[in-house]
């Protein structure tokens, strides 16, 4: 844990430079302030791709002199609640970075699932990952789409990689999922609910029609869903029963023992298969919550 008192640590952070843009410096202090007039006058020069300096490098020294990793936890409670992500990203490996470094911990673990399509984004993430140990790209990639086709698939293959670490909370994100809050901030929150599942969950009644597939059988049997040492646990009645399908939106949150239950106690293969085949808008919504 970083001690604050200690001078060593306290001249470690304030010697430490960090890159900002060019020519794009904010009074964080008028911002906080409520400073309106300057407000007004600052958002009409956001950040742009364009200044992106072409000097830009993806080496590990470049990537680690563009902000501050903590190489220990920050605090105790952070050190004793580690978290992973499972982000599906498609473009934009800039912004990736700034969400990774304002949500990076050293206790934590990230996983990006990298679109089939976005060959430099894999080339630029897997330098990332040759940086830090507990940053991981999966090599098996899918053909995701902004529909919600194979992003479910894609998650999947980061929670097989992730359940192999030591974490206790789970999120699921998507490419512009930017975090609000600190790791320690969001460490309270999930301790204060007890790590309960975070999900949106709305009535999928005006959506089952569009966005499931009809014409296939949606039982437990059918679908293989549980595995061979728990089905006998069930009896045929209930293995015929058809899954009840819910609907909210893709990126939530899981327990560590949901997720373990996803991945050993029930088989969601078939299921991933049937769900993503139908080729409409937003059948991803429905995975999770339906599970």
């Amino acid at each position: 844990m970083l001690n604050t008192n200690s001078t060593a640590d306290i001249l470690l952070l304030k010697n430490f430079k960090l890159w900002k843009p060019k020519n794009f410096n904010l009074e964080c202090s008028r911002i906080i302030n409520g400073d309106n007039n300057y407000i007004n006058k600052i958002k009409r020069k956001r950040f742009t791709m364009k200044m992106i300096p072409k000097s830009y490098k993806y080496d590990c020294e470049s990537i680690k002199s563009r902000g501050f990793y903590s190489k220990v936890p920050l605090s105790d409670i952070e050190a004793n609640y580690p978290i992973a992500y499972a982000r599906n990203v498609y473009n934009n490996f800039h912004m990736l970075e700034l969400q990774f470094l304002l949500s990076y911990a050293p206790q934590n673990y990230y996983c990006f699932a990298v679109d089939l399509k976005s060959t430099e984004l894999y080339k630029q993430l897997t330098s990332l990952a040759k940086c830090f140990d507990n940053v991981y790209v999966p090599s098996k990639r899918y053909n995701m789409n902004s529909y919600g086709i194979y992003q479910a698939f894609s998650t999947y293959e980061c929670m097989k990689i992730l359940i192999n670490k030591k974490w206790k909370y789970l999120f699921i994100l998507q490419n512009d999922d930017f975090p609000i809050k600190t790791n320690r901030e969001i460490v309270e929150i999930l301790k204060a609910r007890n790590s309960t599942l975070d999900m949106e969950f709305q009535d999928p009644i005006p959506f089952i029609q569009n966005r499931i597939n009809q014409n296939t059988s949606w039982d437990y049997k059918s679908l293989d869903f549980f595995n061979e040492t728990e089905i006998s646990k069930y009896d045929e009645n209930l293995l015929r029963k058809n899954i009840k399908f819910s609907k909210g939106s893709y990126a939530s949150g899981m327990p560590r023992d949901s997720v373990d239950f996803i991945l050993n106690k029930i088989n969601i293969s078939k299921y991933l298969y049937q769900i993503n085949t139908v080729n409409k808008y937003g059948e991803d919504e429905m995975v999770w919550q339906t599970l």
